[in-house]
């Protein structure tokens, strides 16, 4: 066998290691589950499988029902779900899963030319592309011993390393593949060729706008770093030398550019704001700026920061010295941290400053771990020895997925729930595709979807592209329409779930993160809040958008318009499905719900009922 078809096999080998142990847990746990329960219930995150669905019929203006038509186009970056959007088209469902597979692979293929970049021999750099993306199985067991730092890191790494979808699923692709170019462009430079990695990094930049734009921030920033440290004061002249070149590869990553610019001015403006982005002022801006450089003190970021620069310089003396492909992570720290600053000075919007922050402590993560298997590198003995054994290893592996994964499968109650739900919809659409479903539930409204029913009265706020007026009119009807005029509608309003980080997890569904609360954002005034909630919000920290709270106007304003609500939905066939854990005890919806509405199941997991159809 040939030597580059070996390699690849090993990589397929090891992209199976990474991939089959959840698959095994679920059929060996679950044997008899169906393909539709396992793909929505074992892949991560069902959150973004609307948007599959709607790109996958070109629609840009989804919102699942007839009766309510979006006046603007979704906001949503598309290209991380383009390719996931074709598939479901051809095959469906299941490709979701294939997609998955294919996805590890080619990140792990990835990794593995950036180390040979690195100029580490490809025996060894198997073994190290095993390790990389088995850390979080790692990281669970070490997690066994509940250090807060080391569930912080598995946190972190989860966010870079994984198949959840789609990032870092598909993210990771741009971000590997963006480090990469990187790597060859500073050789070119080096070696003063052509070059022609620019065009690569240009169309890895058009799509990371449109998928994860903090990735192309960050992408523009190291390559601006890395063209002015090695050209210096010839940079201008460089630059006219190859100017055909650098004007086509800025054309390519404008493109991306247009269409992001384009998303978001013609877009919808509710949308965006469900998806947290938020406008801040001057003032804003320099309460960031200080709020960054003084987190540059935190203990876990100086333990980096010193760490970083004790290998840096190690490797530096003793190891590396004239291969500086290192410097590309230092780079890309570098660049993580002004990016953010940045952005901030020239935005007058911003969205979930937080993932500025997790990048820049990965790229320390990053950095220390390929350190790390530089050093060991340089030890013969031990490198060989890994080398060696390394398939004893991968076995090792593939144990440590199985415990991680069997430890977070679904439980056994909520999939027998959940399969209830299931059986109720596959005997509902035969006779009734043109029944309608009103759902709380992420895996519910996914699934009727699955079972080839099309309409629902109304999704998750992430799912379409209405107006939050439109969503608010039509949550009032559809509450008026289910349920009796006089039943406690103030109970949903004021609701908070204990397992929700006590957020109106109802609101939080329609409405997303509208009602995000922190130190430096909330929708109202403080005095809007009560003396609890003002001081959770001033202890919350200004990059994080996922506290949530309703201001006491917007609880007495929604629900005046709940209960003066008079039309009713006009729909005869339509299925309720509330989910129990995200829905406040205190409304009785056994004795709440109308009496044309037929009970199906009411146990501790789902209230179901439908109108009188078969």
């Amino acid at each position: 066998m040939k030597e580059n078809s070996r390699i690849h096999l090993e990589i397929f080998l090891i992209s199976l290691l990474i991939f089959l142990p959840k698959w095994i847990c679920s059929y060996y746990f679950f044997p008899n589950e169906e393909l539709l329960i396992k793909t929505l219930l074992d892949i991560k995150d069902v959150h973004y499988f609307l948007n599959v669905i709607s790109f996958s019929n070109f629609d840009l203006t989804p919102s699942f029902n007839e009766f309510i038509q979006p006046k603007k186009i979704i906001t949503f970056p598309f290209f991380s779900i383009i390719i996931h959007s074709f598939f479901y088209k051809i095959i469906g469902y299941s490709s979701f899963i294939f997609l998955e597979l294919l996805f590890i692979f080619f990140s792990i293929l990835i990794f593995f030319k950036i180390l040979q970049k690195l100029e580490l021999n490809k025996t060894y750099s198997l073994f190290v592309v095993a390790i990389y993306f088995s850390l979080p199985f790692i990281l669970n067991i070490l997690n066994t011993f509940n250090l807060s730092q080391v569930s912080i890191l598995q946190n972190l790494v989860s966010d870079f390393i994984g198949s959840r979808f789609p990032r870092p699923l598909v993210t990771n692709i741009f971000f590997l593949l963006g480090i990469y170019f990187l790597i060859k462009l500073q050789k070119e430079l080096i070696e003063k060729r052509k070059p022609k990695s620019i065009i690569g990094i240009s169309v890895i930049m058009a799509l990371q706008i449109n998928s994860f734009f903090y990735f192309f921030l960050i992408q523009g920033i190291s390559t601006i770093i890395l063209l002015i440290i090695y050209k210096k004061k010839s940079l201008f002249k460089y630059i006219l030398n190859h100017n055909k070149l650098i004007i086509k590869s800025l054309l390519i990553g404008s493109i991306g550019l247009i269409i992001f610019l384009l998303q978001s001015f013609v877009g919808e403006g509710d949308y965006s704001n469900r998806m947290s982005v938020i406008f801040i002022d001057f003032t804003d801006k320099i309460f960031l700026i200080k709020y960054f450089f003084s987190n540059l003190l935190r203990t876990e970021i100086i333990i980096f920061i010193v760490i970083s620069l004790l290998l840096f310089f190690y490797i530096k003396r003793t190891i590396n010295k004239k291969n500086n492909q290192i410097n590309i992570i230092i780079i890309f720290i570098i660049s993580s941290f002004l990016s953010t600053i940045f952005f901030i000075l020239l935005s007058s919007k911003i969205i979930s400053l937080y993932q500025f922050a997790n990048i820049f402590l990965f790229s320390f993560v990053l950095f220390i771990f390929i350190s790390i298997i530089l050093i060991i590198n340089n030890l013969k003995f031990l490198r060989n020895l890994l080398t060696k054994y390394r398939f004893l290893i991968y076995i090792f592996i593939f144990f440590l997925g199985i415990i991680f994964n069997s430890s977070n499968l679904i439980n056994k109650d909520q999939r027998h729930n959940y399969a209830k739900v299931n059986n109720i919809i596959k005997q509902l659409k035969f006779n009734n595709t043109d029944a309608y479903l009103f759902t709380n539930n992420l895996n519910v409204q996914v699934g009727w979807l699955f079972n080839g029913l099309n309409n629902i009265y109304l999704t998750n706020g992430f799912n379409n592209s209405l107006s939050d007026y439109q969503i608010e009119k039509a949550l009032s009807k559809v509450l008026k329409s289910i349920f009796k005029k006089d039943s406690e509608f103030e109970e949903i309003i004021k609701y908070k779930n204990k397992k929700d980080n006590n957020r109106n997890s109802i609101i939080s569904y329609f409405l997303n993160y509208k009602y995000q609360a922190n130190s430096l954002h909330v929708f109202s005034d403080k005095n809007d809040f009560t003396l609890e909630e003002q001081k959770k919000i001033k202890d919350s920290s200004p990059l994080r958008s996922q506290t949530h709270i309703l201001p006491n106007s917007e609880k007495k304003r929604i629900l005046k318009m709940i209960l003066q609500e008079e039309d009713n939905i006009n729909i005869e066939k339509i299925l309720i499905v509330i989910d129990k854990y995200n829905w406040p005890k205190t409304f009785s919806l056994k004795k709440s719900i109308n009496k044309n509405f037929q009970i199906i199941i009411d146990n501790e997991y789902y209230f179901i009922a439908k109108t009188n159809y078969k």
